[in-house]
């Protein structure tokens, strides 16, 4: 249950009666509103969720009080727009960020909802780079004022509440494995006994992308660097050994051996790292 009071601001206030009027089915009245009491009574009740209802002060001809629910909204809403707004709560993934390189420009972040799809969130430069440049394929949740058409379809964001990384149990050895790739990075040519050439930028945000990626599998991960420029994780996950080798192209080769049955992977080539993290679930589920 809400109170009206803590939804209605002055344009709401200024439209009461005729809200009212729409709002009671028991009125044979339609009640005409103008462009700024249609706002008003698209942002009231955005926070609606099914089984929620604002009861009203006044009370209609036969003395009962007026209601609005979501549904009874959306319908009155879309007796004058094609779109209404609703307040949405949830989580999704991130899978990417889009950061202009006009520094007053608008940055984003895309989020992989499930329910109302792929969403581009906006955030400032600032929080795009400290919270979520490099949790890729980590789990965002949400808090945000949307705008929906009437099939429920998303169409786009109008105001975010929130919007943060999830708790990840895993923060701690991500930390750690970045913290690590951060060395790598700083390596150039000689580094390993006058060999060695200098570790990719694309191996180590492949490497970084793979950990975070497969993270909640709880697989026991080393990194080291590699002599041809490229980044080696190996990984224990139950009786398999495997290694994956990232390399300066972009690509990546796995191989593994299960020490309990001496069986093989034997060398396997990837294009991106997706088809690595996708390869490496695939197995972990088996």
């Amino acid at each position: 249950m809400f109170l009206v009071e803590d939804e209605f601001d002055e344009a709401v206030e200024a439209a009461y009666q005729s809200v009212i009027d729409l709002i009671d089915p028991s009125n044979t009245l339609t009640a005409k509103l103008d462009a700024s009491k249609i706002s008003a009574l698209n942002r009231l009740g955005a926070a609606l969720h099914e089984g929620e209802r604002i009861d009203f002060a006044s009370r209609n001809q036969f003395g009962k009080v007026v209601s609005l629910d979501a549904k009874r909204r959306k319908e009155l809403i879309g007796e004058y727009k094609q779109t209404y707004s609703s307040r949405i709560e949830g989580s999704g993934e991130l899978i990417g960020t889009t950061s202009p390189s006009d520094t007053s420009g608008q940055c984003y972040i895309e989020l992989d909802t499930g329910k109302f799809g792929k969403i581009s969130v906006p955030v400032d430069r600032l929080q795009l780079y400290e919270d979520f440049a490099d949790f890729l394929n980590s789990e965002v949740r949400f808090d945000l004022l949307v705008e929906l058409d009437l099939n429920d379809n998303f169409k786009g964001v109008l105001d975010v509440f929130e919007v943060a990384l999830q708790d990840d149990p895993h923060a701690d050895a991500i930390a750690e494995a970045r913290e690590r790739l951060d060395e790598f990075s700083r390596f150039e040519d000689g580094w390993h006994d006058g060999t060695g050439k200098a570790i990719e930028r694309r191996a180590i945000n492949a490497a970084l992308d793979f950990i975070v990626g497969t993270r909640s599998l709880s697989a026991d991960i080393r990194v080291f660097p590699i002599e041809s420029g490229g980044i080696l994780i190996d990984a224990t996950l139950g009786t398999w050994e495997y290694s994956i080798e990232f390399l300066g192209s972009g690509g990546a080769e796995m191989y593994g051996v299960d020490t309990a049955s001496e069986s093989e992977m034997l060398p396997c080539y990837f294009e991106n790292v997706d088809n690595v993290i996708a390869d490496f679930v695939r197995r972990a589920e088996a």
